[in-house]
């Protein structure tokens, strides 16, 4: 496992594309890498070099297949992932997708692997309708009965009332919760969430959407968080809603 010029052909194998502080480039090569630690230790097996504002072991990336998953082992130092902080003791990690950019201090790692099939069908799904993020978004559905029976419901103003509170979503955060509603308490696929969520302008990363969706579930219910609506990343498959 070395660094290699970028001059070379990026490669199909998975890899990582280092941009340096001073913004020279290279290639870390992830073909025969099941574990790999980044950080600033001489032990790391992607030691970055003069990066005193990054924790000795920053971040680790485990491999199982299909994907390399990230996991943030600093609680001193931000990890971000595609702009987004990645949680220290994060309980269900993201997999990672061709071009996404981890940032650290000065350094930017991003995933290459040319052979992502989740990727490039988001490059070729049809393009969306235009429907503006700025105005509401009723989308009718059936009201999920074993949802309902927890106390949990979702308005078509994008209204979420549980446990004698209210949250208030985005269009984006209402489809995509609607999606994870409607399959309660069964998992989404990814596809299937793809697949409902490519019919508005809501073309991002799920990553973002469970992201800032959890994030505003927390804030609401952070005085409980016993009561807090959980969003679980079932690996290597996709999401569901978690109501207690």
């Amino acid at each position: 496992m070395h660094l290699t010029s970028t001059q070379e052909e990026l490669l199909f194998a998975p890899a990582l594309q280092v941009i340096h502080p001073d913004n020279s480039v290279t290639l870390f090569s992830l073909e025969e890498c099941e574990r790999l630690t980044v950080g600033r230790h001489a032990a790391a097996g992607l030691k970055l070099q003069e990066a005193r504002d990054i924790s000795r072991i920053q971040l680790e990336l485990v491999k199982e297949e299909p994907y390399f998953y990230l996991f943030n082992r600093s609680y001193t130092v931000a990890t971000l992932l595609n702009g987004y902080s990645v949680p220290s003791q994060q309980k269900y990690p993201e997999p990672l997708h061709h071009n996404d950019r981890i940032t650290i201090g000065a350094y930017t790692l991003i995933f290459i692997d040319q052979n992502d099939t989740v990727f490039h069908r988001r490059q070729t799904r049809p393009q969306p309708t235009a429907i503006s993020h700025d105005q509401a978004l009723p989308v009718k559905y059936e009201q999920n009965r074993a949802a309902l029976q927890k106390g949990f419901i979702v308005k078509e103003d994008g209204t979420v009332l549980y446990r004698g509170k209210e949250a208030h979503l985005s269009p984006r955060l209402y489809h995509f919760l609607v999606c994870l509603y409607q399959s309660y308490p069964e998992t989404c696929s990814n596809r299937d969430l793809e697949e409902k969520l490519s019919g508005s302008d809501i073309n991002e990363d799920l990553y973002r959407l469970v992201t800032d969706l959890r994030n505003i579930f927390k804030s609401v219910w952070a005085d409980n968080e016993t009561e807090q609506p959980l969003i679980e990343n079932i690996r290597k498959f996709g999401y569901r809603l978690v109501l207690k």
